[in-house]
């Protein structure tokens, strides 16, 4: 627990924060706004993703979900960033529509305008990962594909972040 305590330490200082609500504006599926509050206590991942490219982090999403961990302190979130892409937004959402079969658990949500780059402060890659503990804070971030040792590294960040958060 400390060392997720020091990597924590070490990240508010690198990463921005996200510890305060946001709300991306007619993000839902269904055209809600989304707003934050419905991750608070939890763990979460957050995949930024171009239609173009949202194959990239496929065995990160894979290891994520094979861990099985637990709904009440882990959460899922994929955003997938409309404007990058030429292909008409409606076949876009039919696909993320049937990728919800495959991961019900994921909260899928639209960025029309590349509203969370300016949240989180990142220029597109097309397929990032963010990883978040309990309290909203970043605990990791990776642009572009993840390697194997960052995919181990996103995991065992998580796990421990998911213990935390179930207290």
């Amino acid at each position: 627990m400390n060392k997720l305590r020091l990597l924590s330490a070490v990240a508010t200082l690198i990463f921005p924060l996200l510890s305060q609500a946001w709300v991306l504006p007619n993000g839902g599926l269904d055209g809600e706004d989304f707003d934050s509050e419905k991750l608070r206590g939890k763990a979460f991942v957050l995949f930024y993703v171009s239609p173009k490219k949202k194959e990239l982090n496929m065995e990160a999403s894979e290891e994520l979900k094979a861990q099985k961990f637990e709904g009440d302190a882990f959460g899922s979130v994929a955003i997938i960033d409309l404007k990058s892409s030429w292909i008409p937004n409606p076949l876009i959402l039919r696909a993320v529509r049937a990728k919800q079969e495959k991961y019900p658990r994921t909260i899928y949500l639209k960025d029309r305008k590349r509203y969370m780059h300016k949240i989180l402060d990142f220029k597109p890659s097309g397929n990032e990962i963010f990883a978040f503990d309990g309290d909203g804070k970043m605990i990791f971030r990776h642009l572009g594909k993840a390697e194997p040792e960052k995919i181990k590294e996103l995991i065992k960040l998580m796990k421990a972040s998911v213990e935390e958060a179930k207290d």
